[in-house]
């Protein structure tokens, strides 16, 4: 059995801890190709999904952050403004 696992979701989380993506390889046990895989959309294993998962319970958003980020649903509006100027 196969998990997919939302890589714009997870994307979120890691930014939302100021980690990059080795940085949750090292916290979740797993190679940098495995988290590699799993925020591309790849299929991986419900074990990879826990291991991911408790990382990023384990570990606390940095307060304020949450309120700089650009949520998924605007991002496509936010880069069409920054690359052709305001509609």
């Amino acid at each position: 059995m196969r998990v997919l696992i939302d890589g714009a979701a997870l994307r979120r989380e890691l930014a939302r801890r100021g980690w990059c993506q080795r940085d949750l390889a090292a916290r979740a046990g797993l190679s940098c190709p495995t988290v590699s895989a799993a925020i591309a959309g790849r299929a991986v294993n419900p074990q990879t999904l826990k291991l991911i998962a408790n990382a990023i319970v384990l570990a606390e958003p940095i307060d304020g952050i949450d309120a700089l980020l650009v949520h998924a649903s605007h991002t496509g509006a936010a880069l069409r403004e920054e690359h052709h100027g305001p509609a």
